[in-house]
Protein backbone atom coordinates (compact mmCIF):
# COMPACT_ATOMS: atom_id res chain seq x y z
CA UNK A 1 0.00 0.00 0.00
CA UNK A 2 1.37 3.45 -0.98
CA UNK A 3 -0.34 6.55 0.39
CA UNK A 4 -0.09 10.00 0.88
CA UNK A 5 0.19 10.76 4.61
CA UNK A 6 -3.18 13.88 3.99
CA UNK A 7 -5.62 10.74 1.74
CA UNK A 8 -8.02 12.68 0.33
CA UNK A 9 -10.09 13.42 3.37
CA UNK A 10 -13.04 14.44 1.23
CA UNK A 11 -12.86 10.63 -0.42
CA UNK A 12 -12.37 9.16 3.62
CA UNK A 13 -15.42 11.33 4.32
CA UNK A 14 -17.29 9.50 1.93
CA UNK A 15 -16.74 6.11 3.13
CA UNK A 16 -17.10 7.09 7.02
CA UNK A 17 -20.71 8.58 6.10
CA UNK A 18 -21.74 5.24 4.07
CA UNK A 19 -20.75 2.59 6.43
CA UNK A 20 -20.13 4.69 10.04
CA UNK A 21 -16.67 3.14 10.04
CA UNK A 22 -13.73 5.14 12.10
CA UNK A 23 -16.29 7.24 13.05
CA UNK A 24 -15.61 10.19 15.61
CA UNK A 25 -17.31 7.41 18.12
CA UNK A 26 -15.20 4.58 16.66
CA UNK A 27 -16.36 1.31 15.32
CA UNK A 28 -19.54 0.65 16.96
CA UNK A 29 -20.30 -3.13 18.08
CA UNK A 30 -23.77 -4.72 16.59
CA UNK A 31 -24.34 -5.09 20.19
CA UNK A 32 -24.28 -1.48 20.34
CA UNK A 33 -26.11 -0.82 17.42
CA UNK A 34 -29.12 -2.95 18.76
CA UNK A 35 -28.86 -0.73 22.00
CA UNK A 36 -28.78 2.53 19.89
CA UNK A 37 -32.08 1.12 17.95
CA UNK A 38 -33.47 0.71 21.15
CA UNK A 39 -32.76 3.74 22.60
CA UNK A 40 -34.51 5.77 19.55
CA UNK A 41 -37.49 3.63 20.57
CA UNK A 42 -38.03 4.52 24.23
CA UNK A 43 -37.52 8.41 22.92
CA UNK A 44 -40.30 8.20 20.49
CA UNK A 45 -38.72 8.13 17.28
CA UNK A 46 -39.82 6.11 14.31
CA UNK A 47 -37.95 2.67 14.77
CA UNK A 48 -40.71 0.62 12.40
CA UNK A 49 -37.98 0.72 9.69
CA UNK A 50 -35.30 -0.75 12.60
CA UNK A 51 -32.00 0.61 11.63
CA UNK A 52 -31.21 3.25 9.33
CA UNK A 53 -29.36 2.69 6.13
CA UNK A 54 -25.88 3.45 7.32
CA UNK A 55 -26.09 0.99 10.39
CA UNK A 56 -27.02 -1.68 7.80
CA UNK A 57 -24.03 -1.03 5.78
CA UNK A 58 -22.42 -0.65 9.24
CA UNK A 59 -22.85 -4.02 10.26
CA UNK A 60 -23.15 -6.09 6.68
CA UNK A 61 -19.91 -4.36 5.54
CA UNK A 62 -18.29 -6.27 8.68
CA UNK A 63 -19.43 -9.88 6.98
CA UNK A 64 -16.74 -9.77 3.96
CA UNK A 65 -16.40 -13.15 1.95
CA UNK A 66 -13.67 -15.31 3.51
CA UNK A 67 -11.06 -18.39 2.23
CA UNK A 68 -13.47 -21.26 2.56
CA UNK A 69 -15.09 -21.18 -1.16
CA UNK A 70 -16.93 -23.72 -3.02
CA UNK A 71 -17.35 -24.95 -6.41
CA UNK A 72 -20.19 -23.16 -8.30
CA UNK A 73 -19.82 -24.49 -11.88
CA UNK A 74 -16.47 -26.67 -12.74
CA UNK A 75 -18.23 -28.73 -15.80
CA UNK A 76 -16.80 -25.70 -18.13
CA UNK A 77 -13.20 -27.02 -19.36
CA UNK A 78 -11.77 -24.07 -20.62
CA UNK A 79 -10.84 -20.74 -19.82
CA UNK A 80 -13.35 -18.48 -18.41
CA UNK A 81 -12.52 -14.88 -19.52
CA UNK A 82 -15.45 -12.90 -17.78
CA UNK A 83 -17.42 -13.80 -14.81
CA UNK A 84 -20.23 -11.09 -13.73
CA UNK A 85 -23.36 -10.72 -11.58
CA UNK A 86 -26.26 -9.05 -12.65
CA UNK A 87 -27.14 -5.56 -11.37
CA UNK A 88 -30.11 -6.64 -9.65
CA UNK A 89 -28.29 -9.82 -8.32
CA UNK A 90 -30.84 -12.40 -9.90
CA UNK A 91 -28.36 -13.82 -12.68
CA UNK A 92 -24.88 -14.74 -12.59
CA UNK A 93 -22.17 -14.98 -16.42
CA UNK A 94 -19.73 -16.60 -17.41
CA UNK A 95 -18.10 -16.84 -20.72
CA UNK A 96 -15.52 -18.57 -21.72
CA UNK A 97 -12.86 -19.17 -23.99
CA UNK A 98 -15.14 -21.59 -26.50
CA UNK A 99 -17.41 -19.09 -27.54
CA UNK A 100 -19.79 -20.55 -24.58
CA UNK A 101 -21.57 -17.44 -22.63
CA UNK A 102 -23.45 -19.22 -19.34
CA UNK A 103 -26.02 -17.41 -17.77
CA UNK A 104 -27.52 -19.05 -14.02
CA UNK A 105 -30.19 -18.22 -12.02
CA UNK A 106 -28.44 -16.95 -8.58
CA UNK A 107 -31.41 -18.41 -6.00
CA UNK A 108 -31.31 -21.79 -7.49
CA UNK A 109 -27.84 -21.87 -8.43
CA UNK A 110 -28.88 -23.90 -11.80
CA UNK A 111 -28.09 -22.65 -15.28
CA UNK A 112 -30.63 -20.55 -17.28
CA UNK A 113 -29.15 -20.66 -20.87
CA UNK A 114 -26.13 -21.55 -22.85
CA UNK A 115 -25.55 -19.03 -25.63
CA UNK A 116 -22.53 -19.65 -28.25
CA UNK A 117 -21.16 -16.66 -29.10
CA UNK A 118 -20.31 -15.46 -32.91
CA UNK A 119 -16.99 -15.42 -34.27
CA UNK A 120 -14.44 -13.75 -31.49
CA UNK A 121 -11.23 -15.33 -32.34
CA UNK A 122 -9.00 -15.99 -29.72
CA UNK A 123 -11.77 -15.17 -26.93
CA UNK A 124 -14.57 -13.28 -25.71
CA UNK A 125 -12.70 -10.83 -23.86
CA UNK A 126 -15.28 -8.49 -22.36
CA UNK A 127 -19.41 -8.49 -21.45
CA UNK A 128 -21.09 -6.07 -19.73
CA UNK A 129 -25.18 -6.48 -18.60
CA UNK A 130 -27.87 -3.46 -20.19
CA UNK A 131 -28.77 -1.14 -17.47
CA UNK A 132 -32.68 -3.23 -17.58
CA UNK A 133 -30.79 -6.35 -16.94
CA UNK A 134 -32.32 -8.07 -20.27
CA UNK A 135 -29.38 -8.10 -22.86
CA UNK A 136 -25.65 -8.83 -22.89
CA UNK A 137 -22.95 -6.98 -24.75
CA UNK A 138 -19.61 -8.75 -25.64
CA UNK A 139 -16.72 -8.43 -27.57
CA UNK A 140 -13.82 -10.14 -29.04
CA UNK A 141 -11.21 -9.82 -31.62
CA UNK A 142 -13.62 -9.22 -34.18
CA UNK A 143 -14.85 -5.73 -35.51
CA UNK A 144 -18.37 -6.89 -34.54
CA UNK A 145 -19.43 -6.10 -31.27
CA UNK A 146 -23.03 -8.48 -29.92
CA UNK A 147 -25.95 -8.37 -28.13
CA UNK A 148 -27.82 -11.56 -27.27
CA UNK A 149 -30.90 -11.91 -24.73
CA UNK A 150 -30.38 -13.35 -21.33
CA UNK A 151 -34.12 -14.24 -20.91
CA UNK A 152 -35.94 -16.60 -22.60
CA UNK A 153 -35.79 -20.10 -24.19
CA UNK A 154 -35.70 -18.36 -27.70
CA UNK A 155 -32.30 -16.32 -29.04
CA UNK A 156 -32.01 -12.61 -30.10
CA UNK A 157 -28.76 -12.32 -31.57
CA UNK A 158 -27.53 -9.03 -32.65
CA UNK A 159 -23.90 -8.56 -34.36
CA UNK A 160 -22.91 -4.87 -34.51
CA UNK A 161 -19.91 -3.87 -36.73
CA UNK A 162 -17.63 -1.36 -34.94
CA UNK A 163 -14.56 -1.40 -36.62
CA UNK A 164 -13.43 -2.00 -40.52
CA UNK A 165 -11.03 -4.57 -40.55
CA UNK A 166 -12.05 -7.95 -42.24
CA UNK A 167 -8.95 -9.55 -41.38
CA UNK A 168 -9.08 -10.31 -37.73
CA UNK A 169 -6.80 -7.62 -36.60
CA UNK A 170 -9.54 -5.65 -34.90
CA UNK A 171 -9.83 -5.93 -31.13
CA UNK A 172 -12.55 -4.66 -29.10
CA UNK A 173 -10.82 -4.97 -25.55
CA UNK A 174 -13.52 -3.17 -23.53
CA UNK A 175 -17.40 -2.21 -23.77
CA UNK A 176 -19.84 -1.09 -21.86
CA UNK A 177 -23.86 0.56 -22.61
CA UNK A 178 -24.73 3.59 -21.86
CA UNK A 179 -26.28 4.46 -19.00
CA UNK A 180 -29.67 4.80 -20.68
CA UNK A 181 -29.23 1.72 -22.81
CA UNK A 182 -29.32 3.96 -26.01
CA UNK A 183 -25.17 3.30 -26.96
CA UNK A 184 -22.50 1.55 -25.88
CA UNK A 185 -18.81 2.54 -26.09
CA UNK A 186 -15.78 0.60 -26.77
CA UNK A 187 -11.88 0.77 -27.03
CA UNK A 188 -10.09 -1.12 -29.70
CA UNK A 189 -6.55 -2.08 -30.26
CA UNK A 190 -6.52 0.53 -33.05
CA UNK A 191 -6.51 3.33 -30.73
CA UNK A 192 -9.71 4.85 -31.05
CA UNK A 193 -12.73 4.73 -28.91
CA UNK A 194 -15.94 3.84 -30.24
CA UNK A 195 -19.90 5.12 -29.28
CA UNK A 196 -22.16 2.95 -31.29
CA UNK A 197 -25.90 3.88 -31.43
CA UNK A 198 -28.28 1.08 -30.61
CA UNK A 199 -31.59 2.52 -32.01
CA UNK A 200 -30.18 3.33 -35.16
CA UNK A 201 -27.22 0.84 -35.19
CA UNK A 202 -24.97 2.69 -36.66
CA UNK A 203 -21.87 3.94 -35.49
CA UNK A 204 -22.35 7.35 -33.86
CA UNK A 205 -18.81 8.92 -33.94
CA UNK A 206 -14.67 7.59 -32.98
CA UNK A 207 -11.68 9.44 -31.96
CA UNK A 208 -8.12 8.61 -30.95
CA UNK A 209 -7.56 8.14 -27.97
CA UNK A 210 -4.42 6.61 -26.74
CA UNK A 211 -0.75 5.59 -28.29
CA UNK A 212 -0.91 2.28 -27.85
CA UNK A 213 -3.74 -0.21 -27.13
CA UNK A 214 -7.24 0.74 -25.50
CA UNK A 215 -7.94 -2.08 -23.04
CA UNK A 216 -10.58 -0.70 -21.16
CA UNK A 217 -13.65 1.87 -21.33
CA UNK A 218 -16.17 3.04 -18.79
CA UNK A 219 -18.97 5.36 -18.66
CA UNK A 220 -17.65 7.82 -15.72
CA UNK A 221 -21.64 8.61 -14.33
CA UNK A 222 -24.00 6.42 -13.73
CA UNK A 223 -26.82 8.88 -15.19
CA UNK A 224 -24.58 10.50 -17.78
CA UNK A 225 -24.15 9.32 -21.30
CA UNK A 226 -21.16 12.77 -21.49
CA UNK A 227 -18.57 11.62 -19.84
CA UNK A 228 -16.32 8.50 -20.97
CA UNK A 229 -13.10 6.53 -19.18
CA UNK A 230 -10.64 5.14 -20.68
CA UNK A 231 -6.73 3.69 -20.48
CA UNK A 232 -4.16 1.65 -22.14
CA UNK A 233 -1.38 0.44 -22.67
CA UNK A 234 -0.03 3.66 -22.91
CA UNK A 235 0.16 3.92 -18.92
CA UNK A 236 -2.30 6.56 -18.84
CA UNK A 237 -5.90 6.79 -18.19
CA UNK A 238 -8.61 9.69 -19.86
CA UNK A 239 -11.94 11.65 -19.12
CA UNK A 240 -13.48 12.56 -22.03
CA UNK A 241 -16.34 14.91 -22.16
CA UNK A 242 -18.27 14.40 -25.05
CA UNK A 243 -19.70 17.74 -25.49
CA UNK A 244 -16.34 19.36 -26.34
CA UNK A 245 -13.89 18.83 -29.07
CA UNK A 246 -12.91 15.59 -29.73
CA UNK A 247 -9.53 14.63 -29.70
CA UNK A 248 -8.62 16.45 -27.00
CA UNK A 249 -9.20 14.75 -23.48
CA UNK A 250 -11.19 16.30 -20.58
CA UNK A 251 -8.74 15.12 -17.85
CA UNK A 252 -5.45 12.69 -18.26
CA UNK A 253 -4.18 11.15 -14.97
CA UNK A 254 -0.95 9.69 -14.83
CA UNK A 255 0.77 7.56 -12.24
CA UNK A 256 0.89 3.71 -13.88
CA UNK A 257 4.89 2.94 -15.04
CA UNK A 258 2.98 0.13 -17.05
CA UNK A 259 -0.32 -0.13 -18.92
CA UNK A 260 -3.45 -0.11 -17.70
CA UNK A 261 -5.56 -3.33 -17.97
CA UNK A 262 -9.02 -2.24 -16.22
CA UNK A 263 -11.14 1.07 -14.50
CA UNK A 264 -14.05 1.09 -12.27
CA UNK A 265 -15.66 4.14 -11.52
CA UNK A 266 -16.93 4.46 -7.95
CA UNK A 267 -20.54 5.89 -9.19
CA UNK A 268 -20.51 9.33 -7.60
CA UNK A 269 -18.84 11.20 -10.75
CA UNK A 270 -15.11 11.94 -8.48
CA UNK A 271 -13.53 8.87 -8.20
CA UNK A 272 -12.52 5.67 -9.83
CA UNK A 273 -9.48 3.29 -9.87
CA UNK A 274 -7.18 1.30 -12.16
CA UNK A 275 -5.34 -1.75 -12.02
CA UNK A 276 -2.42 -2.06 -13.91
CA UNK A 277 0.71 -4.31 -15.05
CA UNK A 278 2.83 -2.71 -12.60
CA UNK A 279 0.78 -4.98 -10.02
CA UNK A 280 -0.94 -1.76 -8.86
CA UNK A 281 -4.64 -0.42 -7.92
CA UNK A 282 -4.47 3.23 -8.07
CA UNK A 283 -6.96 5.61 -7.07
CA UNK A 284 -8.08 8.85 -8.42
CA UNK A 285 -9.86 12.09 -8.03
CA UNK A 286 -10.91 13.88 -11.18
CA UNK A 287 -10.09 17.10 -9.44
CA UNK A 288 -6.63 16.73 -9.55
CA UNK A 289 -6.62 15.70 -13.48
CA UNK A 290 -2.88 15.83 -14.62
CA UNK A 291 -1.30 18.99 -16.32
CA UNK A 292 -1.12 17.64 -20.47
CA UNK A 293 3.20 18.79 -19.78
CA UNK A 294 3.38 15.55 -18.15
CA UNK A 295 1.80 13.36 -20.04
CA UNK A 296 4.34 11.69 -22.13
CA UNK A 297 4.58 7.89 -21.66
CA UNK A 298 6.84 6.83 -18.55
CA UNK A 299 9.44 4.63 -19.78
CA UNK A 300 9.05 1.43 -18.15
CA UNK A 301 11.62 0.04 -15.43
CA UNK A 302 10.62 -3.63 -15.47
CA UNK A 303 12.58 -6.29 -16.92
CA UNK A 304 10.31 -8.58 -18.03
CA UNK A 305 7.33 -9.15 -19.82
CA UNK A 306 3.90 -9.01 -17.83
CA UNK A 307 2.48 -11.67 -19.95
CA UNK A 308 5.13 -14.17 -18.65
CA UNK A 309 5.01 -13.02 -14.89
CA UNK A 310 6.82 -15.21 -11.66
CA UNK A 311 6.63 -15.02 -8.53
CA UNK A 312 10.01 -12.99 -8.52
CA UNK A 313 9.40 -10.13 -10.36
CA UNK A 314 6.24 -9.71 -9.49
CA UNK A 315 7.57 -8.89 -5.93
CA UNK A 316 10.43 -6.81 -7.22
CA UNK A 317 9.98 -2.50 -5.89
CA UNK A 318 7.82 -1.51 -8.30
CA UNK A 319 8.90 1.71 -9.85
CA UNK A 320 7.46 4.94 -9.14
CA UNK A 321 6.16 7.59 -11.26
CA UNK A 322 7.96 11.04 -11.15
CA UNK A 323 4.79 12.57 -11.60
CA UNK A 324 1.71 10.00 -9.63
CA UNK A 325 -1.10 12.11 -9.37
CA UNK A 326 -2.81 9.12 -7.95
CA UNK A 327 -4.18 9.74 -4.17
CA UNK A 328 -3.31 5.95 -2.85
CA UNK A 329 -2.35 3.17 -4.35
CA UNK A 330 -2.89 -0.55 -3.54
CA UNK A 331 -0.62 -3.46 -3.57
CA UNK A 332 0.04 -7.68 -3.16
CA UNK A 333 -1.58 -8.57 -6.30
CA UNK A 334 -0.06 -9.24 -9.78
CA UNK A 335 -1.03 -8.50 -12.91
CA UNK A 336 0.25 -11.09 -15.57
CA UNK A 337 -1.14 -13.34 -18.61
CA UNK A 338 -4.31 -10.99 -19.16
CA UNK A 339 -6.06 -8.11 -18.23
CA UNK A 340 -7.09 -8.54 -14.55
CA UNK A 341 -10.10 -6.50 -12.90
CA UNK A 342 -10.61 -4.19 -9.80
CA UNK A 343 -13.58 -3.32 -8.94
CA UNK A 344 -15.27 -1.25 -5.70
CA UNK A 345 -17.51 -3.42 -3.58
CA UNK A 346 -21.23 -2.83 -3.65
CA UNK A 347 -22.83 0.22 -2.04
CA UNK A 348 -25.64 -1.36 -0.31
CA UNK A 349 -23.81 -3.87 1.70
CA UNK A 350 -20.43 -2.37 1.83
CA UNK A 351 -20.31 1.33 1.40
CA UNK A 352 -17.81 0.56 -1.64
CA UNK A 353 -15.63 0.07 1.65
CA UNK A 354 -13.27 -2.44 0.23
CA UNK A 355 -11.51 -3.13 -3.65
CA UNK A 356 -11.16 -6.52 -4.76
CA UNK A 357 -9.07 -7.84 -7.73
CA UNK A 358 -8.14 -10.96 -9.41
CA UNK A 359 -4.74 -11.98 -9.86
CA UNK A 360 -2.15 -14.05 -11.82
CA UNK A 361 -1.10 -15.45 -8.91
CA UNK A 362 -4.67 -17.38 -8.49
CA UNK A 363 -5.63 -15.96 -5.45
CA UNK A 364 -8.62 -13.38 -5.13
CA UNK A 365 -7.38 -9.85 -3.13
CA UNK A 366 -10.13 -8.02 -0.79
CA UNK A 367 -8.24 -4.25 0.17
CA UNK A 368 -9.58 -1.53 2.82
CA UNK A 369 -10.02 1.09 0.59
CA UNK A 370 -8.94 3.60 3.22
CA UNK A 371 -5.58 1.80 4.49
CA UNK A 372 -4.66 -0.39 1.70
CA UNK A 373 -4.62 -3.27 4.05
CA UNK A 374 -5.59 -6.57 2.71
CA UNK A 375 -8.29 -7.87 4.58
CA UNK A 376 -8.86 -11.21 2.83
CA UNK A 377 -7.09 -13.39 0.69
CA UNK A 378 -9.38 -15.54 -1.56
CA UNK A 379 -7.20 -19.19 -2.38
CA UNK A 380 -8.17 -22.36 -3.97
CA UNK A 381 -8.27 -21.85 -7.25
CA UNK A 382 -5.37 -23.21 -9.78
CA UNK A 383 -5.52 -20.72 -12.60
CA UNK A 384 -5.12 -16.57 -13.23
CA UNK A 385 -8.25 -15.17 -11.86
CA UNK A 386 -9.54 -12.42 -14.66
CA UNK A 387 -12.69 -11.91 -13.65
CA UNK A 388 -14.87 -11.60 -10.37
CA UNK A 389 -17.78 -9.67 -8.84
CA UNK A 390 -19.68 -8.80 -5.59
CA UNK A 391 -23.33 -9.61 -4.95
CA UNK A 392 -24.88 -5.85 -4.47
CA UNK A 393 -27.39 -7.01 -1.91
CA UNK A 394 -25.74 -10.15 -0.30
CA UNK A 395 -22.24 -10.89 1.38
CA UNK A 396 -21.27 -13.03 -1.59
CA UNK A 397 -18.57 -12.91 -4.35
CA UNK A 398 -18.21 -14.92 -7.42
CA UNK A 399 -14.82 -15.78 -9.18
CA UNK A 400 -13.77 -16.96 -12.38
CA UNK A 401 -10.66 -18.28 -13.42
CA UNK A 402 -8.53 -20.02 -15.77
CA UNK A 403 -8.60 -23.35 -14.34
CA UNK A 404 -12.30 -23.75 -15.91
CA UNK A 405 -14.22 -22.98 -12.75
CA UNK A 406 -16.46 -20.53 -11.01
CA UNK A 407 -16.03 -20.52 -7.34
CA UNK A 408 -18.50 -18.61 -4.84
CA UNK A 409 -16.93 -16.97 -1.70
CA UNK A 410 -19.23 -16.52 1.15
CA UNK A 411 -18.84 -14.94 5.00
CA UNK A 412 -19.58 -17.73 7.61
CA UNK A 413 -19.05 -17.02 10.79
CA UNK A 414 -18.11 -20.57 11.66
CA UNK A 415 -14.56 -21.68 11.52
CA UNK A 416 -14.18 -23.51 8.52
CA UNK A 417 -10.96 -24.35 7.02
CA UNK A 418 -9.90 -22.52 3.46
CA UNK A 419 -10.52 -23.90 0.15
CA UNK A 420 -7.44 -25.52 -1.65
CA UNK A 421 -6.96 -27.60 -4.40
CA UNK A 422 -4.84 -30.41 -6.40
CA UNK A 423 -3.08 -28.85 -8.52
CA UNK A 424 -3.77 -30.41 -12.01
CA UNK A 425 -2.12 -29.43 -15.76
CA UNK A 426 -4.51 -30.31 -17.83
CA UNK A 427 -8.03 -29.41 -16.64
CA UNK A 428 -10.02 -29.04 -13.30
CA UNK A 429 -10.16 -31.21 -10.62
CA UNK A 430 -12.03 -29.36 -8.47
CA UNK A 431 -15.00 -31.95 -8.66
CA UNK A 432 -18.72 -31.65 -8.28
CA UNK A 433 -18.64 -31.68 -4.90
CA UNK A 434 -20.09 -28.56 -2.65
CA UNK A 435 -17.26 -28.24 -0.04
CA UNK A 436 -13.77 -27.52 -0.14
CA UNK A 437 -11.10 -27.74 2.32
CA UNK A 438 -7.52 -27.56 3.03
CA UNK A 439 -5.94 -30.64 4.06
CA UNK A 440 -1.93 -30.42 4.86
CA UNK A 441 -1.54 -33.84 7.02
CA UNK A 442 -3.79 -36.22 5.26
CA UNK A 443 -3.07 -39.44 7.16
CA UNK A 444 -6.15 -39.45 8.48
CA UNK A 445 -8.23 -38.65 5.46
CA UNK A 446 -11.32 -41.23 4.77
CA UNK A 447 -12.65 -42.32 1.50
CA UNK A 448 -15.83 -40.04 2.00
CA UNK A 449 -13.94 -37.01 1.84
CA UNK A 450 -12.85 -38.17 -1.92
CA UNK A 451 -16.48 -39.48 -2.37
CA UNK A 452 -17.41 -35.76 -1.38
CA UNK A 453 -15.62 -34.00 -4.22
CA UNK A 454 -13.27 -32.75 -2.01
CA UNK A 455 -10.14 -30.77 -3.21
CA UNK A 456 -6.88 -31.13 -1.84
CA UNK A 457 -3.29 -28.98 -2.25
CA UNK A 458 -0.67 -31.59 -3.22
CA UNK A 459 1.94 -28.89 -2.19
CA UNK A 460 1.09 -28.90 1.64
CA UNK A 461 1.19 -32.68 1.84
CA UNK A 462 3.59 -34.88 3.88
CA UNK A 463 5.12 -37.86 2.29
CA UNK A 464 2.70 -40.11 3.90
CA UNK A 465 -0.39 -38.14 3.06
CA UNK A 466 0.60 -37.86 -0.96
CA UNK A 467 0.38 -41.59 -0.54
CA UNK A 468 -2.75 -42.22 1.08
CA UNK A 469 -4.57 -39.27 -1.60
CA UNK A 470 -2.67 -41.46 -4.37
CA UNK A 471 -4.15 -44.45 -2.89
CA UNK A 472 -7.70 -43.44 -2.71
CA UNK A 473 -7.57 -41.55 -6.39
CA UNK A 474 -6.55 -44.67 -7.38
CA UNK A 475 -9.07 -46.23 -5.88
CA UNK A 476 -11.67 -43.63 -7.21
CA UNK A 477 -10.70 -44.59 -11.00
CA UNK A 478 -8.28 -41.10 -10.91
CA UNK A 479 -5.70 -41.82 -13.53
CA UNK A 480 -2.86 -39.56 -11.34
CA UNK A 481 0.30 -38.59 -13.26
CA UNK A 482 2.83 -36.46 -11.56
CA UNK A 483 5.24 -34.52 -12.50
CA UNK A 484 8.26 -33.74 -9.94
CA UNK A 485 9.62 -31.10 -12.35
CA UNK A 486 6.75 -29.19 -12.12
CA UNK A 487 7.89 -28.02 -8.18
CA UNK A 488 10.27 -25.50 -7.34
CA UNK A 489 12.18 -26.74 -4.34
CA UNK A 490 10.00 -24.32 -2.30
CA UNK A 491 7.38 -26.71 -2.73
CA UNK A 492 5.47 -24.18 -4.38
CA UNK A 493 4.28 -24.32 -7.83
CA UNK A 494 6.06 -23.07 -11.09
CA UNK A 495 4.39 -20.42 -12.77
CA UNK A 496 4.11 -20.20 -16.32
CA UNK A 497 3.58 -23.98 -17.43
CA UNK A 498 -0.58 -24.08 -16.96
CA UNK A 499 -0.28 -20.53 -18.51
CA UNK A 500 1.29 -21.82 -21.82
CA UNK A 501 4.90 -19.89 -22.46
CA UNK A 502 4.31 -19.75 -25.99
CA UNK A 503 1.28 -17.43 -27.24
CA UNK A 504 2.33 -13.53 -27.82
CA UNK A 505 -0.81 -11.90 -25.23
CA UNK A 506 -3.40 -13.81 -23.52
CA UNK A 507 -5.79 -11.10 -24.79
CA UNK A 508 -3.92 -10.83 -28.21
CA UNK A 509 -4.42 -13.26 -30.87
CA UNK A 510 -1.19 -15.31 -31.92
CA UNK A 511 -1.44 -15.12 -35.97
CA UNK A 512 1.00 -18.54 -35.32
CA UNK A 513 -1.24 -20.56 -33.48
CA UNK A 514 -4.87 -20.35 -33.52
CA UNK A 515 -5.90 -23.55 -31.22
CA UNK A 516 -7.09 -23.03 -27.94
CA UNK A 517 -3.96 -24.19 -25.61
Amino acid sequence: MEKDESIDTAFSEKIISATGSHSHRGNRSIHQLLQDREHRGKQGRNTREGFTPRDKTNITQRFVPRNNGRVFDDYVHHRIFCGSISPDGQVFMAACQDRRIMFYDLKTEKKLKTVYAADNGWSILDTDFSPDQQWLLYSGWSRYASICNIWGEHQVHDHLEVGDDPDGNFCLFSVKFSPDSNEFVGGSNDRYVYVYDLNRKTLREKFRAHDDDINTVSFFEDSNNHLLLSAGDDALCKLWDRRIPKGKAAGIFVGHTAGVTHIDPKGDGRYFISNGKDHGIKLWDVRKMTSSTLTKKYSRTEDHDYRYVTRGNARQTPAVHPNDGSIMTYRGHTVGGTLIRAKFSPTETTGQRYIYSGSADKIAYIYDVLTGDIVQKLVGHTGIIRDLSWHPTETKLMTTSWDGTVAVWEHHDRDEKPMRSLKRKSESVMGSGRRLVNVSEMEDLDDDEIEGGHVFDAANLTQQGLQNLLRMLSDQGYHVVINPDDMEEDGEWEEGDEEGDNRKDDDSQDEDDDDDE
